[in-house]
């Protein structure tokens, strides 16, 4: 109960009497207690939530972080307030985020999610997922927005790796097979300019299941790695050096001016592989044949891996160690 006691003074000032009213102010009392421990409540939610959530006013300023932005992005909240949410994304990934913010506004719609990598203070760039929500008054004026900023770097990382795994050979590094031939897509999709041709290595290691037999499928995943790194070292710098499966390599040349530049860079990877590989303490021979082909105006990427498939053929039957060409 809350108690007003007011003092009743005669004409000649004495106290004539006391006056007391009594107002029950429990449910007064209930509400400021309950308003006290929601507040409490949420604090708590707010300094220990793994989110970053970002207040910002009608003039697009921040003005409130959650303090979890220091575990985060290793800032202080006060580092962050009176600047714009963009001011620490990076410059690649605001335009995209400005577009959509523009694109929901237009569609009448208050908010959306996008990822944009955010500057951290130890110089970083950490990917965020940010789902932003405008704030409006009763008469649909924009008077402020909320953005929660939740760590993503982990799983952007394994999606990176995915698309890293789906595309490159995970014992060389090169391009695998599904990547060779999406690329050669491309290439050949598009005339060469000057008449030039494009041109494919197919390139196999002599006797690699005899040195797997000898040696052991480590020593022989060794050769395969500095074969790699040595067709890599002599090509052009606009030539593709993929791993196509196996023991088997090829070589795009997006544009050869004639077959007698594809067969100087066969001589260039042959000579590469002349000094012996070396594995441990022992050093290993090793040699490949190469089947050389350039394509004709209607190959397909399977027509013209095929002819230089056919070229290698008669590389490894004439005796290997060799390079033949088609004769397209």
């Amino acid at each position: 109960m809350h108690g007003i006691t007011r003092i009743v003074r005669a004409d000649d000032g004495s106290v004539a009497s006391l006056v007391s009213s009594l107002r029950d102010i429990t449910e007064q009392v209930a509400t400021e207690r309950a308003l006290a421990d929601s507040e409490r409540h949420y604090r708590m939610l707010a300094d220990n939530a793994t989110d970053v959530v970002i207040h910002t006013g009608s003039d697009g300023l921040i003005d409130w972080v959650s303090p979890s932005v220091r575990q985060i992005l290793g800032r202080r909240p006060s580092e962050l307030i009176g600047s714009r949410v963009i001011a620490f994304m990076h410059p690649a990934d605001v335009g995209r985020t400005m577009q959509m913010i523009h694109e929901l506004l237009a569609l009448g719609q208050t908010g959306g999610r996008t990822e944009a990598r955010f500057d951290t203070a130890h110089g970083r760039w950490r990917w965020m997922s940010m789902v932003g929500r405008g704030l409006f008054d009763a008469d649909g004026a924009l008077v402020g927005g909320i953005d929660t900023l939740r760590d993503i770097q982990s799983e952007h990382d394994a999606r990176e790796e995915l698309r890293r795994l789906a595309t490159r050979d995970p014992l060389t590094g090169l391009a695998n097979r599904r990547q060779l031939v999406a690329r050669l897509a491309v290439v050949l999709g598009h005339q060469p300019h000057h008449g030039a041709r494009t041109g494919v290595l197919f390139v196999d290691v002599d006797h690699l299941k005899q040195l797997n037999d000898e040696h052991g499928h480590h020593v022989g995943d060794d050769v395969l790695v500095e074969l790699a790194h040595r067709v890599s070292a002599v090509v052009g710098p606009d030539d593709v050096v993929a791993r196509f499966g196996g023991d088997e390599f090829v070589v795009l040349m997006p544009a050869l001016d004639r077959l007698d530049d594809g067969a100087r860079i066969a001589t260039a990877v042959h000579d590469a592989l002349a000094a012996p590989v070396r594995v441990g303490d022992d050093l290993v021979e090793v040699s490949v044949s190469i089947g050389l082909a350039l394509a004709a105006p209607t190959d397909t990427p399977e027509m013209l891996l095929r002819r230089a498939d056919t070229a290698l053929y008669r590389a490894k039957t004439g005796g290997r160690g060799r390079t033949e060409a088609d004769g397209a």
